[in-house]
């Protein structure tokens, strides 16, 4: 199990982005579009923490990486922070840094422009008002930690909270073919999918609280989980009901009667408005990081 305070005090020294405010960078990595990988230290048993560097859409991005040593391909998840919030703190927060201590996937938290996510969609702050290409560094992104750490490219996933959770949803229709499985909590938006895209699994997680995507708190007219998940049920081809399951104060509806690798599913957590429902906040069996890991590989985190 990777140490805690062993990866808090690692990320707190990796370098953030640039500030919202920052022209285009420009250098060796921006000149000539190669990613810089610095390994940085082991932060436990067979795991080693790096940041990468690269250029995209002119300016000068990077990610904290936790990677396995081990031979053995295992999937690569994208963990996209929400507005205001650093990947060292969604690090901590959502949960998922021990699956590289176990061997089970390289992990990487890339980090927005301003603290933020540009979503497409009007939203969010510095990078939507500077019309950042977030899309477009994800893009970059997934081959370069593919060709330094032991990543089944057949299974990446993304998952993001809140504005993180509205630039996953994004680029699960920008990217076709290209995710194996994406998750979000706290977030809601029409899905805006080219015709004729791969079925994709989706997992849409709120809070029956949550002003960002609970019927009945959204602003009137605007999306919310539900809609969210009925979009991807079109995308996917879901019909019929749903199987319905509780685990402790989460209820869990699952669509699989979709097209061939589809899957849909709608988790809510009751009681929670847009904290992310992590240990200490929820029963242990309910957090989001159980949830969503089982959702996406059919195991338990």
């Amino acid at each position: 199990m990777l140490a805690l305070l062993a990866v808090l005090t690692l990320v707190t020294a990796l370098p953030a982005s640039a500030p919202a405010d920052e022209t285009p960078d420009v250098g060796v990595a921006a000149a000539g579009t190669v990613p810089v990988w610095h390994t940085t230290t082991a932060v436990g048993p067979g795991v080693h923490a790096a940041t990468v560097r690269l250029a995209a859409g002119g300016r000068l991005r990077t990610a904290i990486v936790l990677a396995p040593r081990t031979a053995r391909p295992v999937p690569l998840v994208l963990v996209l922070h929400g507005r205001d919030t650093t990947p060292a703190q969604e690090l901590v927060r959502t949960g998922f840094a021990d699956l590289a201590g176990h061997g089970d996937a390289v992990l990487a938290y890339p980090a927005g422009i301003g603290r933020s996510w540009n979503a497409r969609t009007g939203c969010c702050a510095a990078a939507a008002q500077l019309h950042v290409d977030d899309v477009g560094f994800l893009r970059a992104l997934i081959p370069a930690i593919e060709a330094h750490a032991p990543v089944d490219r057949s299974r990446v996933y993304l998952i993001g909270y809140s504005n993180g959770g509205r630039l996953a949803l994004t680029a699960a229709c920008a990217l076709p073919g290209r995710l194996a499985g994406v998750a979000t909590y706290g977030t809601a938006q029409p899905a805006r999918c080219p015709a004729g895209m791969p079925p994709l699994p989706v997992l849409i997680g709120y809070g029956n609280l949550d002003p960002h995507a609970a019927p009945g708190y959204v602003p009137p007219g605007a999306a919310t989980a539900p809609t969210t998940a009925a979009g991807w049920r079109s995308v996917d081809g879901c019909t019929g009901e749903p199987a319905l399951s509780y685990v402790a104060t989460a209820t869990v509806k699952l669509w699989t009667s979709c097209r061939t690798g589809g899957r849909v599913e709608l988790a809510r957590w009751d009681g929670l408005a847009h904290r992310w429902p992590g240990a200490g906040w929820v029963d242990p069996d309910a957090t989001a990081r159980q949830l969503i890991w089982r959702f996406l590989t059919g195991r338990p985190a």
